[in-house]
This record gives structure tokens, sequence and C-alpha cells, in this order.
């Protein structure tokens, strides 16, 4: 009997101590899950803030990228007092300019032709109610560039009138709505233009520039236009690439390969090959330009034989801020 009692508590005794054993291995694993969901927390806040960091840094690269580009093109173009700069970030201007030429020895000279820009504060306030009414509010600008160019996101409208001196004096009125839009690291200048002209009367032009900046100084341009005298019918195009150097603030120098076609009929011909170079400068005196621009053609009317011409231009921008 003593012997049965002995027994029974020294299974008791054993069984006791396996219980405060399983109840310190539960506790120890409690406190490991503890630490485990704390350290997983802190993991998962750690990748959370690297990733964020990671977005934020490919964010503001992108945006420096395209800062870049649109940058440098605003210089650019305003450098070669391109429609574009005009438009959107000029005030009214008066533009004359006079083109001399030699090509295959003979020196000749163009008309000289007087534009002028008008921007007028009660036209600008409809545009921009006719923008309201059409396009998302506050959709103005993005950005600034360089030398106080603005980079755009809406649409720009413009009307531009000038004359041509020459026997008879021409004239000519046009109207441009131009926007600008991004793809990726480029940048696209686009704008559709109607005017009526004395020598052609109704013409219509299309125009896609798109605008890669390889470096700060370095811009990869694409030009793609369309030219459609349409009074008389005749539809042309221009294409190619250029690359276009920042030598200073004051110059600029574009390397520039051209394909122009023509419609003839139903059917679309190559009607000149170019390649040339343009030299730009502003003078000491701010609103005067001078560009300088040799090429070699090959055209369709000359049966592609290469020929070789030299531009001279002088050109007068008042108004230009």
């Amino acid at each position: 009997m003593s012997f049965k009692r002995t027994g029974i508590a020294g299974l008791f005794i054993l069984l006791s101590g396996f219980a405060v054993q399983a109840r310190q291995v539960s506790d120890d694993l409690d406190e490991l899950e503890r630490k485990f969901e704390f350290e997983k927390v802190e993991i998962e806040t750690v990748l959370d803030s690297e990733e964020a960091k990671s977005r934020d840094y490919l964010e503001e690269t992108r945006e420096g990228v395209t800062n870049r580009v649109i940058r440098l093109a605003n210089t650019v173009d305003s450098l070669f007092g391109s429609t574009r700069a005009v438009d959107e970030y000029e005030g009214s201007t008066l533009r004359v300019t006079q083109r001399y030429f030699l090509k295959d020895r003979d020196l000749g000279a163009e008309d000289v032709e007087a534009s002028l820009n008008l921007k007028l504060p009660n036209l600008e306030h409809a545009e921009d109610k006719f923008r309201e009414s059409i396009f998302i509010p506050g959709q103005t600008t993005t950005g600034e560039g360089s030398g106080g160019l603005k980079k755009k996101s809406t649409w720009d409208f413009t009307q531009e009138s000038g004359i041509r001196v020459s026997i008879p004096i021409s004239y000519f009125a046009r109207l441009r709505a131009r926007r600008d839009f991004f793809t990726g690291q480029m940048v696209h200048h686009f704008y559709e233009q109607v005017g009526w002209d004395s020598r052609n009367q109704w013409e219509e032009k299309t125009s896609l520039i798109s605008d890669y900046a390889i470096n700060s100084s370095l811009l990869f341009r694409l030009l793609n236009e369309k030219d459609w005298a349409m009074t008389a019918g005749n539809v042309t195009s221009a294409h190619g690439p250029s690359l276009i150097y920042q030598i200073d603030d004051s110059s600029a120098a574009s390397f520039d390969m051209r394909l122009f076609t023509g419609l003839h009929g139903r059917a679309i011909y190559t009607d000149n090959y170019t390649v040339g170079t343009t030299y730009r400068k502003v003078l000491p005196i701010e609103w005067m330009y001078v560009q300088l621009n040799p090429e070699i053609s090959w055209p369709r009317e000359k049966n592609f034989a290469g020929q070789w011409a030299v531009y001279l231009q002088l050109e007068l921008l008042f108004g230009r801020k």
C-alpha cells in the first residue's frame, strides 16, 4: 500500500515537471513569435521605405530629364527665333528678315519679309476662357525653363500677319494652335496652322517636332511637317533629324538632314534631299541676329544631281523679352 502511494506521488511529480517544462516551452515560443513579428514589421517598414526612396528617385530622375530637355529646347528655339518661342513665350513681336543666297555661283536675294505677332490682352483672356471650357482648368503651366521660358501643358493660340516687300507687295495672315506633350524622355511640339497668303491664297500646315536632350548642350530633334496649298491643291512635306549644339548663351549650330516629298496626282514622290548646317548668333545688339547656312541638295528638278548653296540671313526681332 505504501509502495502504491509512493509510485503515484512520483508519477504526479513527473507529470508536474512535464507540465512546467511544456509551459516554459510555450512561453519561449510565444516570445519567439513576438520577436519574429516585430522583426517582420521592421523588415517590411525598411522595404517600404526603400521602395518609396527608389520610386522617389525614379520620379526625380524622370522629372530632371524632362526639365533638361525642355530647358535646352527652349534655349535653342529662343536663339533660333522659332515660331514656337515667339508664340509661347514672347510678347508682341515684329520680325524683319532679309535672306541672301549663293547657288552654283549665282548670287541673289529673297524678298524682305516683315511679320507681326500681336498679342492682345482681351484676346488672350478670351483664349483662357475657351481653354477652360474645353480642357481641364488649371492646366496652364507645369514648370519653368531657361531664361523665363515656361513649359506649357495646354493649348496656345496665336495670330500672325505680315507683308513681303516685293513688286507687287504681298501680305499674309495666319492662325496657329499649338501644344507640347511628353512621351518618356522626349518632348513633342505640335502645331496646326491655317492662313491666307496673297501669293498662294489659302494654306494649311501641320508640324510635329520631337526633342531629346543627349546632354545639357546637345539636342536631338526629329522634324515632320506637312504643307497644303489648299487653293492650288499642292501637298508637300519635310522630314528628318537634326543635332543642335548650344555653343554658348548667344550662339548655336544645327546639323540637319532633310527629305522633301510632294503629292503628284495620287502618288507621293521625293522632291529633294538636303544635308546642311546652320550657325546662328545673337549680335551685341540683342534684337539683331545673323544666320549662316551652307547646304548640299539633290533636287528632283535637276535629276537628283548634287548642288551646293550658301544662305546668309539677317534678322531683326523687336519685342523679344
